[in-house]
């Protein structure tokens, strides 16, 4: 029987995808552009890899004539006076002017279906990591230890720049391949795993657990806002001490986990989940959730956020208490 779980829970694996969100597709080709401010947003890399983006799509869109070349040109739209920023695609000897912002909404469509195969791959390597070591806390082990420390990092220098949730759901949509992108889509993986783990072993809390980090993944990942969940991968730095100690205990037949995990395991829980990211969670109710004019830019995300931000909340207190009952062991 057991076998046959772990079977099941690979085969769940496999299309993790199912879950994951999608931006929205291409346009269609216009002479209107994004203004210049909005412009200004995208950076060297995206405007670099504008032209394969196109490419990519003109199979798809045949709007978008093939690409032999690609720059970015100022024009002034016959109806408007401000300055528009148009992509142009030579062909031959004639051009195209694309708008910019299908450009790349192009280009982070094809970076968001990476981001996808990202995920794919990582999911099924924690299924991996659970049939080969036999152990249910190998594969939180290896997900804490590259989250949490990329969280960490992210975290303190979000505050050293003075950059909140609230500004970074401002921010305009990125999928580039960067740490506080890429380290989110571990936890994404994860969330997977442990959702389609717990429900073949029916432990409530852990679908609970799983399918909040699922749909808020999900939600700022579809808005190209996923370095969002930086602020829930916090949590994860206190799970690097409590699967190190279990398998510690069970290595060494232990009945309980060794002190020297259970001290750090516990100061940095209550650190982190009953002080961090609830603190976080109020600020973005107070700033985002309940401000109309910050709530509507991202309607469906910042409900989702503010929901599972709940669930969380919920979630740390009952393991918290837990935590304090078996603290008496240990006095």
């Amino acid at each position: 029987m057991k076998t046959l779980r772990l079977v099941v829970l690979f085969m769940v694996s496999l299309n993790p995808t199912l879950l994951i969100a999608t931006p929205q597709t291409i346009n269609n080709p216009h002479p209107i552009g994004p203004s210049s401010a909005e412009a200004s947003s995208i950076t060297p890399v995206m405007e670099s890899a504008i032209r394969f983006a196109l490419e990519d799509e003109c199979t798809e869109n045949p709007e978008f004539l093939p690409v032999k070349d690609c720059i970015l040109n100022e024009h002034e739209d016959a109806n408007d006076d401000t300055p528009k920023l148009l992509a142009i695609c030579q062909i031959g000897e004639n051009h195209q002017a694309v708008p910019l912002s299908d450009a790349v909404t192009a280009l982070q469509a094809r970076q968001s279906r990476n981001q996808q195969y990202y995920v794919l791959f990582m999911t099924t390597g924690f299924v991996t990591i659970r049939l080969l070591t036999g152990h249910t806390n190998a594969p939180s082990l290896v997900n804490s230890m590259i989250t949490a420390p990329a969280a960490a990092y992210t975290y303190f220098d979000n505050r050293q720049n003075n950059r909140t949730m609230t500004s970074i759901a401002a921010e305009p949509s990125s999928y580039e391949n960067n740490l506080e992108n890429l380290s989110p889509l571990v936890l994404y993986s994860y969330a997977i795993y442990e959702f389609s783990e717990a429900l073949l072993t029916g432990k409530v809390e852990y679908i609970a657990h799983g399918f909040a980090m699922i749909t808020g993944c999900a939600a700022t990942h579809h808005e190209g806002k996923i370095r969002l969940a930086i602020y829930g991968m916090v949590t994860e730095t206190s799970q690097v001490f409590f699967n190190a100690g279990y398998l510690h205990k069970t290595y060494y037949q232990r009945k309980r986990p060794s002190k020297k995990f259970f001290v750090p395991f516990t100061l940095f829980f209550f650190g982190s989940r009953w002080i961090i990211f609830p603190w976080e969670h109020y600020k973005f109710i107070r700033d985002t959730y309940m401000v109309e004019e910050e709530y509507r830019k991202a309607p469906f995300m910042n409900t989702v956020i503010t929901v599972t931000g709940f669930a969380g909340d919920i979630l740390n207190l009952y393991w918290g208490i837990l935590i304090l009952r078996s603290v008496k062991k240990y006095l």
